[in-house]
């Protein structure tokens, strides 16, 4: 999960730094008519944040995929299809224990 997780930090670190890299990932989701929203960083000090990056890049798989193979700011930082399998999972499992959490604090 470890790996995955790093590629997902990547490629939101490279379109938070890079605005050549975001401006080519919102056009290539224009394109494929996705909508496109900014993939979130992961930050130490924000909870869920890790949580966030990956569902961000979930959420924009195809395009990345896409680009992993074309733009050299996504080649090699693209998660491969058994990562993006983790990912998903990662995402599921998180937002069940994050919806028990809340369930329980609303009950307390």
């Amino acid at each position: 999960m470890e790996k995955a997780l790093e590629k997902c930090r990547k490629l939101a670190s490279i379109t938070h730094y890079y605005m050549q890299a975001e401006q080519a990932l919102k056009e290539k989701a224009q394109r494929q008519k996705l909508e496109y929203r900014k993939l979130v960083t992961g930050v130490a000090t924000r909870w869920n944040s890790e949580d966030m990056c990956m569902e961000s890049c979930l959420q924009l798989k195809k395009t990345l995929e896409a680009l992993g193979g074309s733009h050299d700011a996504f080649y090699s930082k693209t998660p491969t299809l058994g990562e993006w399998a983790i990912v998903a999972g990662s995402v599921h499992i998180l937002k069940k224990v994050k919806e028990q959490g809340d369930q329980q604090a609303l009950e307390w």
